[in-house]
């Protein structure tokens, strides 16, 4: 007979490839609708255009004239109103799968628990009648906190666009700028959207398997808490992994958490069947076994300040476990942080020794020195202009020429900096570098500038890094932007969109690293299709 563990690894497998061919199919329908979305937002830009190119001042009150803003968002809200429903349809699928495997798995791993049966003897297992599991894929009714959440998607993406347009417009952004926000605050529906289906199929499956050993209390006892071990595993599932739970006690994960329960079984003896031999599971408890992890490994899965914590003892995997309740989706297991377990100052205390360097700390990635004889000049002065403005909260620009010398600067506020063609002339064969406040990578608003004032090498720092690309050895223009470099931009930028978006969907990352990645990604991508240097430094 199968191992249990692998058994239920395997059932794991099974249930996350569905889903996630759900979460494919939910990415793509969510990128047709942002394309006709962005084809709305083109004709936006256009009316915003000739306006300008007419004298006509660009306001709120402009964008409120005429029924502009509002039919604008009626046709985002119907799209994304479209998709929810796409949604709704994908979730409810995956949760009748899902409660249908459940069942046949319950039974398999009990089976698998018990080991193999006497000479003569068949496993009674009690199959559950439908009815008593239809609320489960029934989640979706008007008015359940599903539909709600699901609901909300099309409002939401409405007050979105009008918040970007009317502060875009006030703060005199570019038409492109503005998009670029709409494009962003939009991409948080979609990942909402795919939160909530894992969640609630997962949520389903391990309800129904619950369920299904209850009704089979004869022969479970109880059941263990599962969670797949990695790097990837949250501390407060590495703690949870082995804990033994009553049949009463539901799995009351995180969301997009993939912990399941294996269930603890009678032996036959206890079934009234002595001399068959013990196979009741062991599993050994998740902070025994995070205990016997590499330093590294440690320290990867807490990050530098709980890790510090941890190593000096002043937290235990266990404390890292914060249980909260909600009032429409019940109990919640997560991650506490520094503040909740130890609290605000000894919490500030550790993390600023870790950044120090101190205790748990550790070095930063190894890349070229900040200086330099081989360094040219021009790069030397840049990267000492960035020290100096990677942590301000907006934006400042500063063009360097050969010698180092600066030869021309302008500050800008939280999200960009205007230039005018004449200024961007004034930029030709420079080293242009400036400050991401939000953290970004190089933007196709700064390739735009690079190509057009011929840059010698475009640069972006952020509190972490400097995104660089250099010119190529033909040189560049916006002819080169238009036909080459735009195109591939857009289309990897799709590309490396769905593959993270995926990738978060399936624990590999969270949302704030798929977000910092997307940008590098897709221009390290279009570097390899163009033959342009790109590269990334700490």
């Amino acid at each position: 007979m199968a191992d249990i563990f692998a058994i239920a690894a395997r059932h794991r497998e099974e249930l996350l490839q569905r889903e996630r061919q759900s979460a494919v199919r939910m990415v793509e329908a969510y990128g047709a609708a942002w394309q006709r979305i962005r084809h709305q937002l083109g004709g936006f830009e256009s009316q915003i255009a000739q306006a300008r190119a007419l004298g006509t001042e660009i306001s709120p009150a402009w964008l409120l004239q005429r029924d502009r803003l509002q039919s604008l968002q009626r046709q985002v809200e119907a799209e994304i109103a479209h998709f929810a429903r796409f949604a709704e349809g994908q979730i409810w699928n995956g949760q009748q799968a899902a409660v249908d495997a459940a069942q046949a798995h319950a039974e398999e791993l009990a089976g698998a628990g018990l080991g193999p049966p006497p000479p003569g003897v068949t496993l009674a297992w009690d199959r559950l009648p439908t009815d008593a599991l239809t609320d489960l894929v029934g989640f979706l009714g008007d008015g359940s906190p599903l539909r709600t959440l699901l609901d909300e998607l099309g409002p939401d993406a409405s007050a979105a666009v009008r918040k970007a347009l009317i502060a875009g417009v006030a703060t005199g952004q570019n038409p492109t700028a503005i998009a670029r926000t709409i494009r962003e605050a939009l991409g948080g529906n979609l990942v909402r959207a795919l939160t909530i289906s894992r969640t609630e199929v997962l949520r389903s499956y391990r309800e129904a398997s619950r369920r299904s050993y209850h009704a089979n209390r004869d022969i479970v006892t109880g059941w263990l808490w599962q969670a797949g071990l990695s790097s990837r595993t949250c501390a407060s599932c590495w703690a949870m992994h082995g804990s033994f739970h009553r049949l009463d006690e539901r799995l009351d994960d995180h969301p997009r958490g993939r912990c399941t329960m294996l269930p603890v079984t009678k032996t036959w003896a206890e079934l009234g069947f002595p001399g068959v031999p013990e196979t009741r599971i062991e599993v050994q408890r998740g902070p025994d076994l995070f205990a016997k992890l590499p330093a590294a490994e440690q320290r990867e899965i807490l990050g530098p300040a709980r890790y510090a914590a941890y190593r000096q003892g002043l937290i235990t995997l266990d404390d890292l476990v914060h249980r909260s309740h909600d009032p429409r989706w019940g109990t919640m297991r997560r991650e506490a942080s520094l503040r909740e377990v130890l609290g605000n100052e000894e919490a500030r205390r550790l993390v600023a020794s870790t950044r120090a360097g101190g205790s748990g700390g550790g070095t930063p990635p190894a890349g070229p020195p900040r200086g330099g004889s081989a360094m040219p000049p021009a790069e030397r002065a840049a990267r000492q202009i960035e020290e100096r403005i990677r942590h301000n909260p907006t934006e400042s620009l500063y063009a360097l020429d050969a010698a180092g010398a600066v030869v021309f600067t302008k500050a800008g506020g939280q999200r960009d900096i205007a230039l005018d063609l004449l200024e961007v002339a004034r930029l030709r064969a420079t080293v242009l570098t400036h400050n991401h406040p939000g953290g970004n990578a190089l933007s196709l608003d700064d390739l735009q500038v690079a190509t057009i004032g011929d840059l010698q090498q475009i640069r972006a720092v952020t509190a972490d890094w400097r995104f660089i690309m250099q010119r190529p050895a033909g040189g560049w223009d916006l002819t080169f932007f238009r036909r080459r470099l735009a195109p591939a931009y857009r289309r990897h930028w799709e590309t490396v969109l769905r593959e993270l978006l995926l990738a978060v969907n399936d624990g590999q990352l969270s949302e704030e690293a798929a977000a910092a990645l997307h940008l590098h990604e897709t221009w390290m991508r279009v570097a390899r299709e163009l033959g342009v240097e790109y590269r990334r430094e700490p």
